[in-house]
């Protein structure tokens, strides 16, 4: 794969207590543009640390969660633009999410 291109292989190994979370968000994020990847990493941590306050498992939050969080995004002042990207990245893992629970990841 290029090298503009967000890494995969054993760099997972790397990461420090990978968790469920962890390894399902960098799967998400393999193959996308580095610079994609790495607005989406970011957007993906806020959204697990609002999980965390408010007490909500962040691979399987409701939609009323959703919005909760993105009222959030909103109050603390980001462009729509910053909001819609937070959504396309908390959507796109999700779906992500959902995929793998049909279909595991194989173990190494």
């Amino acid at each position: 794969m290029p090298q503009d291109y967000y890494p995969s292989g054993p760099f997972l190994s790397q990461l420090p207590d990978a968790g469920e979370f962890d390894v399902l968000r960098e799967d998400f994020l393999i193959g996308f543009m580095k610079s994609t990847a790495r607005a989406y990493k970011a957007d993906l941590k806020d959204f697990r640390e609002w999980c965390e306050a408010e007490r909500v498992e962040a691979t399987r939050p409701s939609g009323i969660e959703l919005e909760r969080f993105l009222d959030s995004v909103r109050e603390r002042g980001y462009a729509a633009g910053t909001v819609a990207r937070r959504l396309g990245a908390v959507r796109g893992f999700l779906r992500r999410v959902a995929l793998r629970r049909v279909l595991p990841l194989e173990e190494g």
